[in-house]
């Protein structure tokens, strides 16, 4: 696994990882889960929203397909948002604070 900064180029994949980590651990939600939240312009201002000195890091595999990601300002130690991909039907991570 390789983690590296967010490109523009990465905002689509970070949306399908988004995506597929709800399917996976929000099956509350019922059939709305089937259906993204965020329209791919909203995933291509996360990462205009994390240039830098803001920090946006994707999790890749040795094929470059992104695995997951994790957003954090400058001024904290904590992460705002990560999600990955479920590694296996029915598994997620996902967390938010």
């Amino acid at each position: 696994m390789n983690v590296r900064p967010a490109t523009a180029d990465d905002a689509k994949a970070i949306g399908a990882v988004f995506d597929a980590a709800v399917r996976a651990g929000w099956k509350y939600l019922g059939e709305l889960v089937e259906t993204p939240m965020f329209a791919p312009a909203d995933w291509d201002q996360l990462v205009a929203d994390h240039a830098p000195p803001n920090v946006l890091l994707v999790a890749t595999d040795q094929t470059g397909q992104i695995l997951g990601y994790t957003a954090a300002p400058p001024t904290t130690a904590s992460c705002s948002c990560s999600s990955s991909t479920p590694p296996t039907p029915g598994a997620a991570s996902e967390a938010c604070s």
